[in-house]
């Protein structure tokens, strides 16, 4: 059983007036300033807790199992909104919450699209580049490009793949699913997992892949259930879309269709549309 947002809220809540109360107020008004024992000390003990709460909920959820109420919990607006393009204090705590409850989706993404080791592959909506990081290992001669709008997210990504991106490997950018800053007939393969959500013009973002897919690349768009989301996230931020729905779209875009495979991942529904761009005609 792995932890999710609301596992995390009370644990963000004590933090981050928690750390800022005391780097910031308490410990500079007695003249405690630097690095020292009693600075040390202090976030050491914050740690501490922040462990034993992690440790003592996810010891708690393996007991129990999965209680109704999760399932039920309702994202308010302000947190969904934070889930498409995170920012601020809030948001960096948010987008590690997200790295660690996507990994599975996106290792599942990473391992239908099957990479060849020459191809160019796309990530649209990178997160905190752990599908960028896996498609990076897959390559020899082939490069990886992840793009996201959330400048906090970016730098996350390219924290995380360094070394990747230093051998030129990997490359990490800010960028919008509709304006793919990468030229005509240029990659083979475009990755995407839980981002479809924000693309309320999916018909764009269609005509966007189909402009930088060579012929005979492929799309692999991974999200969750339409009907298990909608009674957790506010409409208003998220666009939900069946998977059919959105392999209509996106055929009407220029893509071919591919099928949808469907699979549970740690213990949600989870689907795949999968679309090729036609090969030239003779």
């Amino acid at each position: 059983m792995t932890m999710v947002a609301r596992d995390y809220l009370h644990l963000v809540g004590y933090l981050l007036p928690t750390v800022i109360t005391g780097y910031g107020v308490v410990l500079p008004e007695h003249g405690i300033c630097g690095v020292n024992e009693l600075t040390v000390g202090f976030g050491s003990a914050v740690a501490g807790a922040a462990l034993t709460y992690v440790a003592g909920v996810r010891s708690a959820l393996r007991r129990r199992g999965c209680p109704p109420p999760r399932a039920g919990w309702r994202r308010p607006v302000w947190l969904a909104r934070q889930a498409g393009r995170p920012r601020g204090l809030c948001g960096a705590a948010l987008a590690r919450i997200m790295v660690r409850e996507t990994a599975g989706a996106n290792a599942a993404t990473v391992a239908i699209a099957r990479v060849e080791p020459h191809e160019r592959v796309v990530e649209l909506g990178c997160g905190g580049g752990h599908a960028v990081a896996l498609v990076a290992a897959e390559l020899t001669t082939g490069t990886v490009v992840g793009f996201d709008v959330s400048a906090g997210m970016v730098r996350l990504a390219r924290r995380r793949n360094r070394s990747a991106i230093a051998r030129g490997v990997a490359h990490v950018a800010q960028g919008d699913a509709r304006r793919i800053d990468l030229p005509d007939a240029s990659v083979d393969c475009v990755l995407a997992t839980h981002t479809v959500y924000f693309w309320p013009e999916l018909d764009g973002v269609g005509r966007e892949i189909v402009r930088v897919l060579r012929p005979g690349g492929r799309l692999v768009l991974g999200l969750a259930d339409p009907e298990e989301m909608r009674s957790q996230f506010p409409e208003s931020v998220y666009t939900l879309r069946a998977p059919a729905a959105i392999e209509m779209v996106l055929a009407d875009a220029g893509l071919v269709e591919g099928g949808i495979e469907t699979r549970v991942v740690d213990g949600h529904r989870l689907h795949w549309v999968m679309m090729r761009k036609a090969h030239a005609g003779p």
